[in-house]
């Protein structure tokens, strides 16, 4: 009895310590987590941890989510959910008190969801009565300022960090960045009053101005400027032509002081217009249109070859084009490419989610040798792609001629490049230094004027941020965006993504260091790799097979047409008798359609099977292999034992 008493007095006191453990640990060690994910993702970056500690005012951030929509009407949402509340829970934790966390769930009809919907946060129709449904962010600062985030996105969950963390560094920086545009086309317009006194119109802003203006202050630097106005946050350099060593100057002193800095240059310019000139009629032809700044560009770790530009066959637009009979026929013209998603930086946020992004004749960028700065490419070609000379497009390109000599690298070139690190100025000890060593290259006297005012500035301190584009026509309103005029108003409607391209880049660039570091960063979603490797797989397979379909067609269709030319008769010039060898070779034609449609269905069919005992293998290990492994254990622990117990 007494043992019987000792022992239910055990167990009461061993509840009595987990009870207490449990409080105790919730009590003490509530904040401290251990993040055992691969990519580290509900571990906050540095440059979060950075924005975190400059708040000074508090923020409130509200998390609007419909709690029973996203669990049982939309699978898989709830565990995606769950990471955006425990990443916001992070911000809330390593804010020292600064932030404030809401968790809203607006039911229908009620002030949380008119609360959510006048703030800005994006309702998602779900299921048959189309119940909205919302998963967003608003935040506040002490100014009732607020900044939103309408809806996450799972599909963008590597930007998760970057978004929340774009949030906050817009509440605690209220202020509307400055951006200058220094530039040799006129992207700016010409607002002259007096040009419909000699008969003509003012010049409308490029429609990416007109976008840039709904965000920032946008404001012209002269391509003349020897000093960049401080106020700059973010300077946009677009076909530098001409420009002389003291504005190169400026340029290079406001990246080093960390300014930021978007430049486009060219190797032929469709974009730039030349006047006509009465007495020359055709300067505009031979005129030189390509521009570049290959001393800033190269102290910057970058380089682009002039006189040629990027072809891609893959992804060139097509044009027509008349042959020597006359007759039109739309060709591939490989100077005009139309990047996809697939040449786009999915793991960068300027480039991620854009889908197309249009360019002319661009340029090819790559890294120097012992450059001190990462190169990372933003827009690329595809494998099919390689360098031609400039030359050949100048004047009347033939794209037909292109195409025939086409010979690809079987690699990606860049258009368009992020440069980030620590540089040392291209004017090695300043302006005059490098004016008196040019002059005494020339043997000239050193006739050079004072070095401008201001400190000159050797090496930057943090990491430089510049992008730089071998394009200019990106620009161009033609390859990106119809514009109609409706009551006098400018009515843009956008075919590509040019446009977000640019104003994500300033947006980015016009943030801190810190905001710029984070960017992307892993998800939780682990994807079955082997799974989508079989697929890639079947698919090239049914792709191959319905190309050498198409291939066959073609082949038959011409040899009907070998018949039909062969014919002397006068019926079948018509092409309304059929002959049996036309009809023997239609018949052929549709049995071997019908027998490669239903190879092509048996392909696919495979593939399903392929994927399901793929599927059924996986969820039979997740399933049963870890009790198997437990109940193995518990076995070999128990005959051990018995072994033991055995004189």
């Amino acid at each position: 009895m007494t043992s019987r008493l000792y022992s239910w007095l055990g167990l009461l006191i061993a509840a009595a310590l987990l009870i207490g453990a449990n409080i105790l640990s919730y009590s003490l060690l509530r904040n401290m987590r251990i993040d055992l994910t691969e990519n580290n993702v509900y571990t906050l970056t540095e440059g979060t941890e950075n924005i975190l500690k400059e708040i000074e005012e508090p923020i409130i951030l509200r998390f609007y989510y419909s709690r029973k929509l996203a669990s049982t009407t939309v699978p898989g949402l709830s565990a995606y959910v769950t990471t955006v509340q425990e990443l916001l829970e992070e911000y809330r934790d390593s804010s020292n008190g600064k932030i404030k966390l809401e968790v809203i769930d607006p039911e229908p009809f009620s002030d949380e969801e008119e609360d959510a919907s006048l703030a800005g946060v994006q309702s998602i129709p779900i299921g048959a009565t189309g119940e909205p449904m919302f998963l967003g962010l608003v935040g506040v600062n002490s100014v009732d300022e607020t900044a939103v985030i309408p809806f996450f996105d799972p599909n963008k969950e590597s930007f998760l960090e970057y978004d929340i963390t774009s949030l906050i560094y817009e509440l605690t920086n209220p202020k509307k960045e400055k951006i200058g545009v220094l530039s040799t086309l006129p992207v700016l317009g010409d607002n002259d009053p007096f040009a419909a006194m000699r008969g003509g119109e003012a010049k409308q802003p490029f429609a990416f101005i007109t976008q840039l203006r709904q965000f920032f202050d946008v404001e012209e630097v002269s391509t003349t400027a020897e000093a960049i106005p401080d106020d700059i946050d973010v300077l946009l350099v677009i076909h530098p032509k001409s420009l002389t060593d003291a504005t190169q100057y400026a340029i290079d002193q406001f990246v080093l002081g960390g300014g930021r800095a978007m430049v486009f240059v060219d190797p032929l310019s469709e974009a730039e217009e030349v006047p006509f000139d009465a007495q020359n009629p055709y300067q505009g032809l031979w005129a030189d249109k390509s521009s570049n700044l290959p001393k800033l560009l190269k102290a910057w770790g970058v380089e682009m070859e002039q006189g040629v530009f990027a072809a891609d066959r893959k992804l060139a637009e097509r044009v027509t084009i008349r042959d020597q009979r006359g007759v039109s026929e739309a060709v591939p013209y490989v100077a005009y490419i139309t990047a996809t998603e697939e040449q786009l930086n999915s793991s960068d946020v300027i480039t991620s989610g854009l889908g197309l992004v249009r360019v002319g004749s661009a340029g090819s960028l790559k890294q120097v040798e012992d450059a001190t700065t990462t190169f990372t490419p933003l827009v690329q070609t595809s494998n099919e792609s390689m360098t031609i000379d400039t030359e050949k497009i100048k004047i009347a390109p033939r794209p037909d001629e292109l195409l025939n000599d086409f010979k690809p690298l079987d690699k990606p070139l860049t258009i368009a490049a992020r440069i980030s690190g620590k540089v040392k100025s291209a004017f090695p000890g300043g302006l005059k230094a490098d004016e008196e060593s040019d002059e005494s290259e020339e043997g000239e006297d050193d006739t050079a004027e004072e070095e401008p005012a201001g400190p000159h500035i050797e090496e930057s301190e943090a990491d430089i941020q510049v992008i730089v584009f071998a394009d200019t026509d990106i620009l161009a309103d033609r390859f990106w965006v119809d514009i109609q005029n409706f009551l006098g108003r400018r009515i843009l409607f956008e075919n590509a993504s040019n446009g977000s391209l640019i104003v994500n880049a300033v947006e980015n660039l016009g943030g801190s260091n810190d905001l710029i570091s984070v960017r992307s960063r892993g998800t939780v979603t682990r994807p079955f790799e082997l799974v989508q490797e079989l697929k890639r797989k079947a698919e090239d397979k049914y792709r191959e097979r319905q190309v050498e379909l198409q291939e066959r067609i073609e082949e038959i269709q011409q040899e009907i047409n070998d018949i039909q030319a062969n014919r002397s008769d006068k019926a079948a010039a018509t092409g309304v008798i059929l002959t049996a060898e036309q009809r023997d070779a239609i018949e052929r034609a549709r049995e071997e359609y019908q027998n490669t449609r239903k190879e092509l269905r048996t392909v696919q069919y495979q593939l399903g099977r392929e994927v399901d005992r793929l599927g059924v293998m996986v969820k039979a290990i997740n399933i049963a292999a870890i009790p198997l492994l437990i109940s193995l254990y518990a076995g070999i622990l128990g005959i051990a034992r018995l072994m033991r117990r055995r004189p």
